[in-house]
């Protein structure tokens, strides 16, 4: 499989949440690390609209390196 590598912006705001991405084809890895909170919802959301926009249409979340993730950040990944 074809693999483009690329990475999103670091987090803003006080979750201190990191994400990137690494597409193969029609399918992403998303790597998400460090605090996931209410504060970075709409982050995680864009990220995947930009990945949608790119071609993929399977989307796989890597939380390995997710040290905390608050009730509304799991809200946000069903």
């Amino acid at each position: 499989a074809e693999r483009r590598r690329g990475a999103a912006d670091p987090a803003v705001g006080d979750g201190g949440m990191k994400i990137s991405h690494h597409d193969y084809e029609h399918v992403s890895v998303l790597t998400v690390s460090g605090d996931y909170t209410a504060d970075d919802t709409e982050q995680f959301a864009r990220v995947l609209t930009e990945r949608r926009a790119a071609g993929v249409r399977h989307v796989i979340v890597d939380c390995e390196n997710l040290e905390f993730v608050d009730s509304a950040g799991l809200e946000s990944w069903l």
